[in-house]
């Protein structure tokens, strides 16, 4: 299904998860107590919190900039689900806010400006973004904000679109912390001591995740030869004289 382009009119809605400072059937009136807490997002994509250097300096659609896979929108307005909230939930609600980041989840790997892919919806005008989020100690980033860009320039996702943006988002960190953990199982069961393990952990923490960028940037060019080649046969195929008896 064709999916719109982001750009400046698009906009964001969404629900993160932050550290709220709660006041709990009054028992916490002086200090209040922070507990994790549902705040409502929503972020217009022309928003001066935005990245500038991201969006497209040449390309527009509709009269508005377009929107490169990397850029963010920081400083996102959060606003806390009812209370009752502590007279310092005010300095918290800042902090988030201060910290806060949206970015687009799938982008174009076929349609690039200033040598970045485009980052568009997933189907129509509906698209998603990676929302800032800071509980239970989990990923800092989850894929919870919904997005509609109204932009009339379409393009079709890819399986390679949403292959490798699924590995980065939510295998990479995974794999390469599982990589590590299974390099210390294996000097264990040798016998190798502490302080070996430490250092060859804190080197295999450094090395393993750049390993696997690498190993990604090779699969990503074997998957465009075997595009490339693939369209070649269907070309040649096409233009082949049909034989009759």
């Amino acid at each position: 299904m064709p999916a719109n382009f982001y750009n400046n009119k698009a906009a964001m809605v969404g629900v993160d998860r932050h550290p709220a400072r709660v006041v709990l059937a009054q028992i916490d009136i002086v200090f209040g107590r922070k507990l994790p807490w549902i705040y409502a997002v929503a972020v217009p994509f022309w928003w001066p919190g935005g990245d500038e250097g991201k969006r497209t300096s040449t390309v527009t659609a509709d009269g508005e900039k377009m929107i490169r896979e990397t850029f963010f929108i920081s400083k996102v307005p959060h606003v806390p689900a009812p209370g009752p909230f502590h007279p310092t939930q005010a300095l918290t609600n800042a902090s988030i806010i201060k910290n806060s980041k949206t970015r687009p989840f799938l982008a174009a790997s076929r349609v690039t400006s200033e040598g970045e892919p485009l980052a568009i919806c997933l189907a129509g005008p509906v698209g998603f973004d990676m929302n800032c989020q800071e509980v239970d100690g989990g990923k800092p980033e989850a894929l919870n904000g919904l997005v509609i860009s109204g932009c009339t320039v379409m393009t079709q996702p890819t399986v390679k679109d949403f292959v490798f943006r699924i590995f980065d988002e939510f295998i990479k960190e995974w794999l390469a912390e599982k990589v590590v953990s299974l390099l210390d199982l294996v000097l264990k069961y040798f016998k190798i001591g502490a302080i070996p393990r430490a250092i060859v952990s804190w080197v295999a923490k450094k090395v393993v995740p750049k390993l696997i960028d690498w190993a990604e940037d090779v699969a990503k060019d074997v998957w465009d030869q075997i595009e490339r080649a693939s369209d070649r046969y269907r070309r040649k195929a096409r233009q082949s004289p049909v034989l009759t008896s």
